[in-house]
């Protein structure tokens, strides 16, 4: 569901209460998916913290 879609969807005036669940649950897995991209840069969070380790011992 596009940004446009989730917004027309919020804003029409005859929702369900499946609407309503559909259109939270889109937010949920939204918010998720940023939380999780901001722990893991490129989805590399592991190969992210042993290359820190690393290069932190070598100094």
């Amino acid at each position: 569901m596009s940004d446009e879609e989730l917004t027309a969807a919020m804003r029409h005036g005859e929702l369900t209460e499946r609407d309503r669940a559909r259109i939270a649950a889109e937010a949920d897995r939204r918010d998720a998916e940023a939380l999780l991209d901001r722990a893991r840069p490129d989805g590399r969070a592991l190969a992210v913290l042993i290359t820190s380790v690393v290069n932190a011992g070598r100094s």
